[in-house]
Formats: C-alpha cells, sequence, structure tokens
C-alpha cells in the first residue's frame, strides 16, 4: 500500500513539475510581452511629449501671431486717425489763412 500511494505521489509530482514547467514559461512569456509593451509605451510617450512640446510651441506662435495682427491694426487705425486730424488742421489753418488774406 505505501509502494502505490508513493507511486501515486511520484506520478502528482512529475505532473506538479511539468504544470510549474509550463506556467514558467508562460510568465517568462508574459513577462516579455509586458518589457516589449514597456518599451513601446515609453516610445509613444516619448513622442507624445515632442508632439505636445512643438504643438504648445505653434499654439503660442499661434497667439503671438493673433496679438501681432491685433496690435498692427490698432496700428493702421491710428495712422488713419492721425492723417485724419492732420487733414483737419491743414483745413482749419488754410480756412484761417483765407481770412486773412
Amino acid at each position: 500500500q505505501l509502494k502505490k500511494a508513493n507511486t501515486t505521489l511520484a506520478q502528482e509530482l512529475k505532473e506538479c513539475k511539468a504544470i510549474l514547467a509550463e506556467t514558467s514559461k508562460s510568465l517568462g512569456e508574459s513577462i516579455n510581452v509586458r518589457d516589449s509593451s514597456l518599451v513601446a509605451l515609453q516610445n509613444n510617450q516619448t513622442e507624445f511629449e515632442k508632439y505636445k512640446a512643438f504643438n504648445d510651441r505653434t499654439i503660442d506662435y499661434d497667439k503671438l501671431e493673433h496679438k501681432l495682427n491685433e496690435t498692427l491694426g490698432k496700428l493702421a487705425q491710428k495712422d488713419i486717425e492721425i492723417k485724419e486730424g492732420l487733414k483737419t488742421k491743414a483745413y482749419e489753418i488754410s480756412v484761417v489763412k483765407e481770412k486773412h488774406d
């Protein structure tokens, strides 16, 4: 009976070792997949950070360009106001000059 129990235990141990070997192999493969995924994720994160930095600069340039155009518009308006003011002053001077002539 002891010999039979020993044989059964030896068989179970052999099966457990086979299961453990298969599990270890699967775990190793899973670790390799995880490591590859982490590398890919890090590469994607790096690319994303580069894109984000570029995009942030682009947005800043867009804001600067908008502000520049806004300022140029204000300058053009001020230029028009100055020219209109000069025309008015020139007209007033000509009226005063005519009165004295």
